[in-house]
């Protein structure tokens, strides 16, 4: 018994009692009264056990049987401060108490819980099953609480906590006649196949040059070959252009597989420790180093560019230059647009470049 799980294990002890004898269930819940002898009709003294009519004694033994099976659930370290109940009612109730709270505590955990489904949606990086899951315990924890929504919302809440690309499937889901009557199994069945047909489109770039190349054979009919190396019959064309396309492409795959496995953790493993490291060879050390960097710099350059409001890094295509000149500020006239060789003005002798390691440095920038 973990106290902290106390409402799933309550649950599952009453299942336990009712599958092994559901006798056992009615002292636990509704109690036990030893018999006492009466004298002139009024309760004396308790019956001992030898004194018990049949009736009594299995009524005795069934109490005693209920009081050592709650007992035995009991952590040790927390054994000694409920044998002071001697019943089983009053030990199942202590229980209660003790990790259920007052009435005010049950209260207050109502109003958590309910502020906790309202705000419920993923996590950044959370997998569709691990919010499912989530989902489930949040829900499970709302019924031992006594706390109930309609299907419908419970419906809604879960589709409105997925990730934004399932934004458009939820709304086809809700529009959809019969949503109010759908269980959440089936939704979230739905949803798991929704997910795993996008992951099949998402996980596999394209990289043309592994299956087709742009050619004619050796033989006199031509049109498309497939070659397994370098060959004197392949065309120089636009050959050339085709191929930087296919390493372009495959580059740009490798980045963007670099950022996913950057944000869901799986460049390296967790667990590893410095002498696992030493056990790798060089490759694939590289490796991992070259899809942290391709990484930190996508994350870099999505930061860049909400900074600074760009569209794009780079150049236009209708400039020469990787920079913006507009920035360029000349040494020499002080103004911007220009470097201080391309100064139409007269030399300042004051503000050109001198021995000095601080002009040095200037005049290898500029």
């Amino acid at each position: 018994m973990n106290l902290k799980d106390y409402s799933n294990w309550k649950s599952r002890f009453e299942n336990y009692v009712n599958i092994n004898d559901t006798s056992l269930w009615i002292p636990i819940s509704e109690g036990y009264e030893h018999p006492v002898h009466l004298h002139m009709g009024v309760s004396d003294t308790p019956k001992p056990i030898s004194a018990l009519n049949d009736d009594e004694k299995k009524l005795y033994d069934r109490e005693k049987k209920a009081l050592a099976t709650l007992s035995m659930c009991l952590p040790l370290d927390i054994y000694h401060t409920f044998k002071k109940f001697k019943t089983s009612r009053e030990l199942w109730e202590g229980l209660a108490k003790r990790c259920e709270g007052s009435t005010y505590i049950k209260k207050s955990r109502k109003e958590l819980l309910k502020k906790q489904f309202s705000v419920f949606k993923h996590f950044e990086g959370e997998s569709v099953d691990e919010l499912m899951s989530r989902y489930y315990h949040l829900l499970s924890e709302m019924v031992n609480n006594d706390i109930t929504y309609k299907n419908k919302k419970i419906l809604e809440k879960f589709l409105d906590a997925l990730p934004a690309h399932f934004e458009m499937y939820t709304i086809v889901i809700k529009e959809q006649s019969g949503f109010d009557d759908l269980s959440l199994e089936d939704l979230m069945g739905k949803i798991q196949s929704h997910d795993l047909h996008k992951q099949k489109k998402d996980t596999v770039y394209q990289d043309p040059s592994i299956y087709f190349w742009k050619g004619t054979s050796s033989s006199k009919s031509g049109g498309v070959a497939l070659f397994s190396g370098e060959s004197s019959d392949v065309p120089k064309g636009n050959s050339c252009q085709e191929n930087t396309s296919n390493d372009m492409m495959a580059m740009i795959a490798s980045f963007l597989t670099s950022y996913e496995n950057f944000i869901s953790g799986k460049i390296t493993d967790p667990d590893m420790i410095e002498e696992d490291f030493k056990q790798l060879d060089k490759d694939t050390l590289e490796e991992m180093n070259i899809q942290w960097n391709m990484a930190l710099w996508l994350r870099q350059g999505k930061d860049h560019l909400k900074r600074t409001g760009k569209k794009f890094i780079g150049a236009s295509r209708k400039t020469k230059m990787g920079m913006d000149k507009s920035k360029v500020k000349c040494y020499n006239c002080q103004e911007f647009g220009h470097f201080a060789r391309e100064c139409t003005k007269p030399r300042n002798q004051n503000q050109g470049p001198s021995n000095s390691q601080g002009n040095k440095k200037n005049r290898v920038l500029l």
